[in-house]
């Protein structure tokens, strides 16, 4: 499941089911689920990409307001070159989705 994770693009999302597909087992949308709440390295296995079918958001073990804020984050359009070593992250609330 993890490496199926690994391969979701930056600012992109997937599906559970479209997880458990990946793993090639369609009807594993639960296990898919209970994977991502046991990662605790969510900077290398980035489950807060996977989402509902419905497109809701589901579960996250920091808050649904946390992978709202990360999704938001990588859909975020960087600034140019220039500049790029003293820019400032911005406010939370600069990348909601």
């Amino acid at each position: 499941v993890w490496q199926a994770l690994e391969s979701i693009p930056y600012g992109q999302t997937r599906s559970y089911q479209d997880i458990a597909r990946a793993i090639g087992n369609p009807k594993a949308m639960r296990a898919v689920g209970q994977a991502n709440n046991r990662n605790k390295i969510l900077i290398l296995v980035p489950c807060h990409r996977v989402i509902q079918k419905d497109g809701q958001l589901g579960g996250f073990e920091f808050g649904v307001d946390a992978k709202k804020w990360l999704l938001g984050l990588e859909r975020k359009p960087w600034p140019a070159t220039e500049g790029v070593g003293n820019r400032v992250a911005g406010q939370p609330e600069d990348c909601w989705p």
